[in-house]
């Protein structure tokens, strides 16, 4: 007798995945078969056996490494890319590498991210329609009654449903990361006496940042957490640290990793795995040479360049929707009297644009420093 069970987002939660493989097994269920495509599992009749499942994601499809199957692992089903493991030993020693599985869930964590931005960005015009109905000001609003409401209803209920699908695939990930990959932020609880700083534009201009913070450890005022724009030292004794901040267009599961082996701690780095920044730190006696991420100025140039085309474009992006949102404001209240409230949002609007036109000029004076 053939039993299937349908788990539509198995592959998102893969250790618990793995776990009610195990459990299955354990009630004399055995695996045969997955479809990847239907989301379906298909078990068998067999002993309870207690067995280790390990979901392996590899384009190659090579066989196992004699390493794997001397260790106990055998093949239990494949379909496309997708292999499962199980191993009965009751001490395991060796596990496969799960670097090509973070990779394919990241690449669909940043596909589903930009939907729901795309997704997101439509909320701008049913909020704008409630701030009218809210505030008519000196508009008279009539509101149609249709049995056309509910598709839009639906619609924007998708809308949500990928938005909050997005936020639980990225928190499932994050979390499998943090397990299985050294992501901890190096920051210790401060004993001492802590102050804040603000940088609200830090991470277009790195080398700036960089100097500004060697120069507050050798104040005595370390940097010991960054949140968001918010810079938090400790004060302390004197210290020659290097600063490096770094961005990538995308990084390994390994990057944190590789840089923490050689000493460096890390104090910040952004969620997403792409366009990432992160900001490392490392301490030096004084008769040594200061040490450096890029040890180059080619290196440092191709961040600076990274850093202009990156945070340019997501300014530029910004300035023109802040100007597509004046404009429409302005075109849907023309020959009218603004009330105080719609004032407000005008004001806001252009404000937000002299930020952006600010934000992308210093940008670019940055990057040709």
């Amino acid at each position: 007798m053939i039993l299937r069970k349908w788990r539509p987002f198995w592959s998102y939660d893969i250790e618990k995945t793995e776990r009610w493989l195990s459990e299955m097994t354990s009630k004399g269920n055995k695996l045969i078969e997955i479809n990847r495509m239907t989301r379906l599992f298909s078990f068998t009749n067999g002993a309870h056996e207690n067995i280790k499942y390990h979901i392996e994601y590899n384009k190659n499809k090579n066989q196992l490494p004699e390493t794997l199957t001397n260790a106990g692992w055998s093949q239990a089903a494949i379909d496309g890319n997708w292999r499962i493991l199980e191993n009965g030993e009751k001490q395991i020693s060796l596990y496969p590498t799960r670097d090509e599985l973070v990779k394919r869930n990241r690449l669909h964590s940043n596909i589903l991210t930009w939907i729901s931005i795309y997704y997101g960005l439509q909320f701008i015009m049913p909020i704008m329609m409630l701030l009218h109905i809210l505030f008519p000001g000196d508009t008279n609003i009539n509101i149609e009654s249709s049995p056309l409401w509910i598709l839009t209803f639906l619609y924007f209920l998708q809308v949500i449903g990928v938005i909050i699908l997005t936020i639980h695939m990225t928190r499932k990930l994050r979390t499998f990361e943090r397990k299985h990959y050294d992501l901890e932020f190096d920051v210790q609880e401060p004993i001492g006496k802590t102050f804040s700083k603000w940088s609200p534009n830090w991470t277009a201009e790195p080398d700036v940042i960089e100097q500004w913070l060697e120069e507050m450890a050798l104040k005595g005022q370390h940097l010991v957490k960054v949140q968001g724009v918010r810079f938090i030292f400790e004060k302390g004794a004197p210290k020659h640290t290097a600063y490096s901040i770094d961005f990538q267009w995308k990084t390994s599961p390994s990057y944190i990793e590789i840089h923490k082996n050689v000493g460096w701690s890390l104090l910040y780095a952004s969620s997403q795995s792409f366009l990432k920044t992160a900001i490392w730190a490392k301490s030096f006696e004084e008769d040594e040479t200061k040490p450096q991420l890029d040890y180059d100025m080619d290196g440092r140039r191709a961040r600076n360049k990274k850093v202009l085309i990156a945070q340019g474009s997501s300014h530029l992006l910004l300035l023109l929707f802040t100007i597509f949102a004046m404009w429409i404001y302005l075109d849907s209240h023309t020959g009218m009297s603004l009330a105080f409230h719609n004032r407000l949002i005008l004001g806001g609007i252009v404000v937000a644009i002299f930020i952006q036109i600010y934000r992308l000029t210093r940008t670019v004076l940055f990057s040709f420093k």
